[in-house]
């Protein structure tokens, strides 16, 4: 199926029970594609500077399609709703100015990045709401410097932790700023620093008993985490490795948003 259209901005199809689609002959103004309700076997683009958003949700995609590597201005990518087992975040490396990515709601039990991590420079958000994970390391994102809302919601997590490749950030010159931020008149780093815009992070209803807030101590500018709806029974409180600008006392409990945690939850360090 090839599609030739000039002078449209934004056009919707519904190619359902096509095995192989094919896009072609690109527009010359910026445009957005939309796929949704279909079963796909394939589908292939063709380079273009004018392609910013793809929207391909409730497909029978099962992985990611390699052909949107050509699209170098892709903006926003959508993929919620379909059959993706496996995200591995180092695919998306030929996509210099990816914004948004959403594969809410498919079957991805794994999120991974290859070592280079050459990946992501100008992701903002990620959505990985709706899927099957029972494991996070929020090391898979500590490098981009763009990222600042990640969406966990409705999974099935059960252990989160933060594992930062030092190698990789020692010859990519990364470090905490926190006492940059702690003091005032501290000199500005010279290095980058880890997490350096996430502000934001749900992990609303999935399965976590125990919340330890180091894991996200090296965290300087996240103010939301939404734990909400989490049997959580423990929360593990260090006073040196804390995330500056969190108030732990706004969290949520298993009761949703109008309930706080119980303060016999907490167990603080000192």
């Amino acid at each position: 199926m090839n599609i030739y259209r000039d002078g449209l901005y934004v056009f919707t199809f519904v190619p359902d029970g096509t095995l192989i689609l094919q896009i072609q002959h690109v527009l010359k103004t910026n445009y957005s594609v939309t796929i949704r309700d279909a079963v796909l076997g394939e589908i292939y683009f063709e380079p273009s500077e004018t392609l910013f958003n793809v929207w391909m949700y409730n497909t029978t995609l099962s992985q990611f399609p390699p052909s949107l590597l050509v699209l170098r201005n892709l903006q926003r990518l959508d993929l919620r709703l379909s059959l993706l087992r496996q995200l591995n975040l180092g695919q998306l490396k030929r996509l210099y100015a990816l914004e948004e990515l959403n594969v809410a709601s498919n079957r991805i039990t794994t999120v991974t990045i290859d070592e280079e991590r050459l990946c992501c420079s100008r992701l903002q958000f990620l959505n990985l709401e709706g899927n099957w994970l029972v494991r996070f390391d929020f090391g898979l994102v500590f490098h981009l410097p763009a990222l600042s809302g990640l969406f966990i919601g409705y999974n099935k997590l059960e252990t989160l932790i933060t594992t930062l490749d030092q190698a990789y950030a020692k010859a990519h010159h990364f470090c905490s700023w926190k006492r940059f931020y702690q003091s005032v008149g501290a000199p500005r780093p010279s290095c980058r620093d880890y997490f350096a815009r996430l502000e934001h992070i749900s992990l609303v209803k999935n399965s976590l008993k125990m919340l330890n807030m180091s894991t996200f101590g090296g965290m300087n500018k996240l103010q939301e985490l939404d734990v909400a709806f989490n049997p959580i029974r423990q929360v593990i409180v260090d006073e040196l490795k804390m995330p500056l600008s969190l108030n732990v006392s706004s969290l949520k409990g298993s009761r949703g948003y109008r309930h706080d945690l119980w303060p016999s939850v907490l167990k603080v360090k000192n």
